[in-house]
């Protein structure tokens, strides 16, 4: 199967974009940051891509076999290097910023966001019926994806992979994780998992539009 070849860069425009749709700065304080820190922003990128290149063998594996050898779907697959603790994913064309300071690394980050674009290819081909016309940024095909990327980083081959254990949660998931991390050690199997989650996470909105 072929992978993903991914790849680290600088994007001065993509952080005026995420200064101003995040309200975490403007585009003078983005200009300033880079013209005191573009070596550190380089090295980062070049860091970031060892790293990657390390582990990613055994991360693409083990994400084939819970996908079922899923083709990856085509894109740029390029992560781009961030003054701002936003890390934002782009479906349409498979790129992502990585904050250059993320607490869980970069590699965290990247295998996060590459779980992310697999996830919702397999989900939309697989289970039309269920996510057909459902809005990828929020509601329940989002709270999917969010909770299956904490269950699945949080396994022990994942952790092995990452170095990460602690497992990573949005506070609106926290009541949720527990039965979903059941979930899965009771039957891993993604398809199950899909079905499961999606239950649990369409009731939590049909409560959310009361």
């Amino acid at each position: 199967m072929k992978y993903p070849d991914v790849k680290f860069a600088l994007n001065r425009g993509l952080d005026y974009w995420a200064a101003k749709e995040f309200r975490v700065g403007s585009s003078d304080y983005v200009d300033e940051f880079y013209k005191s820190h573009r070596k550190k922003l380089e090295t980062f990128a070049k860091l970031s891509k060892s790293r990657w290149d390390k582990i990613s063998p055994s991360f693409f594996r083990t994400t084939s076999k819970i996908f079922k050898n899923h083709p990856w779907p085509k894109g740029k697959y390029i992560g781009y290097i961030s003054i701002f603790n936003c890390n934002p994913r782009f479906l349409k064309d498979k790129t992502f910023q990585v904050y250059f300071k993320h607490k869980a690394g970069s590699n965290f980050v990247t295998a996060h966001e590459l779980l992310h674009f697999i996830f919702y290819d397999y989900a939309i081909r697989k289970h039309a019926d269920l996510f057909r016309g459902k809005n990828t940024e929020s509601g329940v095909f989002w709270d999917v994806a969010e909770t299956f990327n904490s269950v699945i980083l949080h396994l022990p081959e994942f952790v092995r992979i990452l170095g990460v254990k602690k497992q990573i949660i949005y506070p609106e998931h926290k009541i949720y994780i527990s039965r979903l991390n059941r979930l899965w050690k009771e039957k891993p199997e993604i398809d199950s998992f899909i079905i499961g989650a999606y239950k649990l996470m369409q009731g939590r909105n049909i409560l959310r539009r009361r």
